[in-house]
């Protein structure tokens, strides 16, 4: 069995199915798109995005806005009260559940989709199963975000120097309040070319 879900908060009060009125905002008046870890000793708002920290809601490159919740049970196969660090993403569902049921996926398909029945059953790992997760921002600034490790780096348009970068140490940052592109040059030109790659190869899975 997996539970997860969609991703992201919803940025304002919207309409429900039936009509209904969803109200989403705390009793401060602040929407779930405001939520944030708040400061140690005071007490956490009414209501917080679900997936912070972070200061954002669903379809922005903050991870607010791209972490969702990922639970397995499966006896005998997932051991039960594990946690794993490791990085994945919906499209390696395919791949998965294709290692599952033994099935090859035919060559050219699920470009972007790793197996990841290694990290579901705790299996030790010699390096990351997927060493690189592209996400997409809105398409306003034809941004992306990319997620290495414990690095997440976003790259977006800007005028006259053509791309502009944002570097965050989740580790370190988890809610992404300083951008650390400046103190780390390798660490950008590294993923940034990795991100050139996918995007010349046009997947990520080698």
């Amino acid at each position: 069995m997996l539970f997860t879900s969609d991703n992201g908060a919803a940025a304002s009060d919207f309409k429900g199915s039936q009509n209904v009125k969803l109200n989403l905002a705390s009793e401060a008046g602040e929407g779930c798109a405001k939520s944030s870890i708040p400061p140690s000793g005071t007490p956490a708002p009414s209501v917080i995005s679900p997936t912070a920290p972070g200061t954002t809601a669903r379809a922005r490159r903050s991870r607010a806005g791209i972490a969702v919740p990922f639970i397995a049970r499966w006896p005998g196969q997932v051991p039960a009260g594990t946690v794993s660090d490791e990085t994945i993403c919906f499209t390696d569902l395919l791949a998965t559940i294709a290692a599952i049921v033994n099935v090859a996926l035919p060559d050219g398909e699920g470009g972007d989709s790793f197996n990841i029945l290694p990290t579901l059953r705790g299996e030790p790992l010699q390096e990351p199963i997927r060493k690189l997760t592209v996400l997409q921002d809105d398409t306003s600034n034809d941004a992306l975000a990319v997620r290495s490790g414990p690095w997440k780096l976003i790259e977006s348009k800007a005028a006259k120097v053509g791309k502009k970068y944002q570097l965050y140490d989740l580790v370190r940052d988890p809610g992404e309040t300083k951008n650390i592109a400046a103190e780390q040059p390798e660490v950008v030109k590294e993923i940034a070319a990795a991100l050139a790659k996918v995007r010349d190869d046009g997947r990520s899975r080698p």
